[in-house]
């Protein structure tokens, strides 16, 4: 019920500021290419530790391949770690995507031992300050240009 209700808050905050939302990488796996830039791109290299590298816009879309993938390897973890590089995220496309992403968080996050979210923008600390409230794992919120420092927070107890 509290991530309905976070869900719904933020779908008129952001509604009523008139952000636009977006997501972009590359590398390991990808979930919508466009202009040969992938939109989400998750990497998983060791353990349980995944990263997730945002690009611009992300669209409603993006999440069906997405969630298969972070399936895939939850199902082999059982738990993860997440750091999630939104350095140039930008929003959503509309309030669809933005209640896909808001569904997926609410379908994935008991499974998630800590996010690290790496932030490009103001309104990204403040959107993770009123997602703690409502989500399972510890969130820590990272500057643009602290991916280092956000890998050593994940990796540690």
């Amino acid at each position: 019920m509290s991530i309905l209700i976070a869900t719904i808050l933020l779908s008129v905050v952001v509604h009523a500021i008139g952000f636009s939302f977006d997501f972009t990488g590359t590398e390991a796996y990808s979930c919508r290419t466009i202009k040969e830039e992938d939109m989400i791109t998750i990497t998983h290299e060791e353990g349980n530790l995944i990263e997730v590298k945002i690009g611009d816009t992300l669209k409603a879309e993006d999440f069906k391949a997405f969630s298969a993938k972070v399936d895939e390897i939850i199902m082999a973890q059982e738990t993860v770690r997440v750091l999630v590089d939104a350095s140039d995220f930008n929003g959503w496309e509309n309030m669809d995507a933005a209640e896909k992403h808001f569904g997926f968080v609410k379908a994935h996050h008991q499974k998630v031992e800590k996010i690290a979210l790496v932030a490009g923008h103001r309104w990204q600390h403040w959107l993770a300050a009123l997602v703690r409230v409502f989500i399972h794992p510890t969130v820590q919120v990272f500057d643009k240009g602290q991916v280092d420092n956000a890998r050593t927070w994940l990796r540690s107890a």
